[in-house]
């Protein structure tokens, strides 16, 4: 017998338990990876996202040159257009008047910079189906207090602007990612592109929030000065929207933010007085900052600016393309 053909015979075999505790590292080393994984696609997919809304920013600029510094208007949608649901006639309830369909294509000609690439309707989009109410529109929502704060003229950007548009909320991705039985799909927030400064419950409607935190536990945000970044929300779905004169919106005061200046005033004057609202101030984030006129002291002061340049913005409100 040859030296080598013992050497084999000699050679000692893996035994069950020293199989069993390589499969245990093995599992062990994916389940350490699989949420590194799943974070890293995660923040890629935030990347893209903020891409994303860096393309509808320069929709929106190319939009205001021709318009006279007027953004799109129409966020209206005060309900849920379910599927089945009888067409809307063209008016400002209609999905096609949205404000995200004065930008496509015209503006912004790639339909997949509607929606997130995190988002898990994503493959209910179709950006072409303008008069099926069943399909969701866009995955970003415009900041709704553009259309509650003196509609028209808050449309008008040439003539107001928040005191801090960096810091100022325009654009935000939109959720939930989940259904909760409600309704039976997520498009319920993607109807017409709006975000609103709470969690949307109304009398006639109680089901999710639009707020989501895809993104590692955050959202990817654009602000009225053009800067997509990124603003925490895992905390606001677990945290009950509390009213602004509430000390743990202090920061959010210090922000400058309209609400709580309205609430905090001490003449308690302001449209929002009292009105609860996402404070988003740990990331230097705020649905509107000052009193609406960039010189304004006061709610009074920005009223008067409002009443006075009235006449100028109305000839320019709802331009026709």
């Amino acid at each position: 017998m040859s030296r080598r053909g013992s050497s084999v015979r000699g050679r000692k075999a893996f035994t069950l338990i020293e199989l069993l505790v390589v499969v245990a590292i093995i599992a062990l080393l994916i389940s350490i990876l699989l949420p590194n994984l799943a974070a890293a696609r995660q923040q890629a997919q935030g990347v893209v996202c903020k891409a994303n809304l860096h393309a509808l920013d320069i929709g929106l600029a190319a939009f205001r040159i021709e318009t006279k510094d007027v953004w799109p208007w129409n966020l209206w949608s005060e309900y849920y257009w379910p599927a089945g649901a009888p067409a809307p006639q063209m008016t400002e309830s209609d999905k096609r008047t949205s404000w995200f369909y004065k930008l496509y294509p015209k503006y912004v000609n790639d339909g997949k910079a509607f929606f997130c690439p995190g988002d898990p309707a994503r493959s209910r989009y179709d950006i072409e189906k303008r008069s099926d109410i069943s399909v969701g529109g866009s995955g970003y929502g415009m900041n709704y207090v553009l259309r509650h704060f003196w509609e028209p003229i808050l449309y008008h950007s040439g003539q107001v602007q928040p005191q801090y548009p960096e810091r100022t909320i325009l654009l935000a991705e939109l959720g939930p990612d989940h259904t909760n039985g409600l309704f039976g799909n997520m498009l319920v927030w993607r109807d017409a592109g709006r975000i609103v400064w709470d969690d949307g419950r109304r009398p006639w409607f109680g089901g999710p929030t639009w707020l989501t935190a895809r993104h590692a536990g955050s959202i990817s945000v654009l602000s009225f000065a053009g800067h997509a970044v990124s603003v925490r929300t895992r905390e606001m779905l677990n945290r009950p929207i509390l009213s602004p004169a509430d000390s743990s919106y202090d920061d959010c005061y210090s922000g400058n933010c309209t609400m709580c200046l309205d609430t905090r005033d001490a003449t308690r004057q302001g449209y929002w007085t009292g009105t609860p609202h996402y404070n988003f101030a740990r990331s230097n984030m705020y649905w509107w900052t000052g009193y609406m006129a960039r010189r304004a002291q006061t709610r009074a002061e920005a009223d008067a600016y409002f009443n006075s340049i009235f006449s100028t913005v109305w000839p320019h409100w709802r331009p026709k393309l």
